[in-house]
C-alpha cells in the first residue's frame, strides 16, 4: 500500500511510512473528536509524533489532525445553525467549559474572529467553543469562520512542531526516541494534572 503511494523504498522506510499512516489516521480521528467534545488536545499526539519520527515526518499526522479538527469545527458550526440550544447544552458537558466562557467566546468572536481564535488557541480556550458560538456571534457564511479558524489552528500546530522539535534536538543524543516519548508523556501528564486541578476541579 505504502509502496504504491510513495514508490519503491527500503523495508525500513516502508515500515516507517506505514506507521506514519496509522498515526495520521489516529491524528485525524483525534482532531475530529477534540473539535466536537474530547478534552485532551491533539497536541499530545503531534508532540509524540515529533519524538517518534522527527519534525518533517511528524507534519503528516499533524496535517491529518488539522483536517480532522476543521471537519469537526464545520460539523459543530452547522449544528449550531440548526439547533443552537442542543449545541450549547452539549458543549457544557465538556470538563472546564462554562456558560461564562461561552459568552466571552461569542463576544470576542463578534468583535474580532481572527484575534479571538489566535488568542484562544494559545491560552487553552477549546476550539470547539468558537465553532459552537461563531454563528451566534454573526460569523457567516461558513467560510468567514473557516478562514481564520484554519489559520489559527495551523499557527498552533506549527508552534507545537517547533517546540517539540527543539526539545528533541537538545535531548535526542541522551534519551533517544523511546526516552523522549516517555518524557513527553510525563510532561503532558503533569500538565493535565495541573490543568485539571485548576480548571476542571477533578484532581
Amino acid at each position: 500500500m505504502v509502496g504504491l503511494l510513495l514508490g519503491p523504498m527500503s523495508p525500513r522506510n516502508a515500515l516507517t511510512w506505514s506507521w506514519l499512516l496509522v498515526w495520521s489516521l489516529v491524528g485525524f480521528i483525534w482532531g475530529f473528536a477534540e473539535a466536537l467534545w474530547f478534552f485532551i488536545m491533539v497536541d499530545v499526539l503531534i508532540s509524540l509524533a515529533v519524538m517518534r519520527f522527527g519534525v518533517l515526518k511528524a507534519m503528516v499526522p499533524a496535517f491529518a489532525a488539522l483536517i480532522g479538527t476543521m471537519l469537526g469545527g464545520i460539523v459543530l458550526y452547522k449544528l449550531s445553525q440548526v439547533n443552537p440550544e442542543f449545541v450549547r447544552s452539549f458543549i457544557l458537558t465538556v470538563p472546564g467549559i462554562t456558560e461564562e466562557l461561552l459568552r466571552y467566546a461569542s463576544t470576542d468572536m463578534a468583535a474580532e474572529p481572527m484575534g479571538a481564535l489566535l488568542f484562544g488557541g494559545f491560552t487553552g480556550v477549546p476550539f470547539k467553543i468558537f465553532s459552537a458560538t461563531a454563528f451566534e456571534a454573526g460569523i457567516a457564511p461558513l467560510l468567514a469562520f473557516l478562514e481564520p479558524a484554519t489559520i489559527a489552528r495551523f499557527s498552533r500546530i506549527v508552534v507545537v512542531l517547533a517546540l517539540s522539535g527543539l526539545l528533541r534536538s537538545f535531548l535526542y543524543a541522551r534519551l533517544r526516541r523511546v526516552g523522549l516519548m516517555r518524557l513527553t508523556l510525563f510532561i503532558w501528564v503533569l500538565f493535565y494534572a495541573w490543568f485539571g486541578y485548576v480548571f476542571w476541579d477533578i484532581v
